[in-house]
């Protein structure tokens, strides 16, 4: 197992950490199943201090690869930098900042 660090686009890091995209096209020839990235958020020639560390569980090089590419699957290990909450909690907080809006809003009217 190697280790490397890799930057990505916001758009891209976003996909990831968000669980939409789960591979990348890259150099063929250049990982191996169990490496692990780091993937580094990089906006223009600037990184943006956030990241996230993936191990390569899967490699492809057939079709419609060209020689030169291949896609490799893989999975999250460390959690992103932003740390993400479930979204059953999201929603309960979000509600409750709801609620605490309209009462406020309800008092303010009522003043």
């Amino acid at each position: 197992m190697r280790e490397f660090e890799v930057n990505v686009s916001p758009g891209r890091y976003q996909e990831i950490v968000s669980g939409v995209r789960t591979f990348l096209l890259v150099k063929r020839g250049r990982y191996e199943v169990n490496d692990k990235l780091t993937l580094r958020e990089k906006k223009g020639d600037l990184l943006t201090g956030r990241n996230v560390q993936v191990q390569i569980t899967d490699i492809y090089s057939g079709e419609p690869c060209s020689s030169e590419f291949s896609i490799v699957s893989f999975q999250i290990l460390f959690p992103a930098t932003e740390p993400r909450i479930p979204v059953a909690v999201f929603m309960q907080q979000f509600n409750n900042f709801c609620e605490l809006r309209r009462e406020h809003e309800a008092l303010k009217e009522s003043i």
